[in-house]
Parts: C-alpha cells; sequence; structure tokens
C-alpha cells in the first residue's frame, strides 16, 4: 500500500518557517492508497455591519443594529439626581416621539 500526503504550498512554507498551524488531519483509502492530509481551519472573525445611529440627543443616542433598537443616555454626575432625572425623562420623551414619527414614515412607505 502507498502512502500519499497532501499539504498545500502555504502550509508547508508556513511549517518550513517553524511556525504553528491550527488544523485538523485526516485519512482516506482511495483504491490502494492511504492518502494523509490536513485541513487548516479557517478562521475569521465576526462580521457585524455597524450600528446605524437613527438620532443623536444632546446627552446619547438611538442606534439601531441588526436585531435592537439601543436608547444610551449618560449624564454628568455633577448635575444632581433631581436635574438628571428630568433630563432622563425628556430626553426619552423625545426618543419615544422619533420612534413614533419613524413608525408612521415606515407604515406609509
Amino acid at each position: 500500500m502507498k502512502i500519499k500526503y497532501v499539504l498545500t504550498e502555504q502550509l508547508l512554507s508556513t511549517l518550513m518557517q517553524g511556525k504553528r498551524v491550527p488544523g485538523s488531519m485526516y485519512a482516506e483509502q482511495v483504491d490502494d492508497e492511504m492518502v494523509i492530509g490536513f485541513r487548516q481551519y479557517q478562521r475569521k472573525g465576526a462580521k457585524r455591519r455597524p450600528d446605524q445611529t437613527l438620532l443623536a440627543l444632546p446627552h446619547g443616542w438611538i442606534r439601531k443594529s441588526a436585531k435592537r433598537y439601543r436608547l444610551n443616555l449618560s449624564m454628568p454626575d455633577n448635575l444632581g439626581e433631581r436635574r438628571v432625572g428630568d433630563l432622563m425623562a425628556s430626553e426619552t420623551e423625545e426618543a419615544r416621539r422619533f420612534m413614533q414619527a419613524l413608525q408612521e414614515v415606515m407604515n406609509v412607505v
């Protein structure tokens, strides 16, 4: 029985440089030959499109991702709790009105 090794040139050059290559080995019986090969892992980072900013608020924003709408508010702590609460309520109300207007526009189209 003959043994046949299957390696790509890129893999061989990487191994010759002394680098490690993550992957998996496999063996197959083809007629009277034993074929031994190596599959390098094809690792790719997660690709997601960037969030789309729908509305910029004075202290935050509304963004739309692939699956969610996100509201972010950030207030300085030197304003005091009552003022921060009032600002949050007003900006949340502004965001709510914007989303209602957006829904009306989407229903018309």
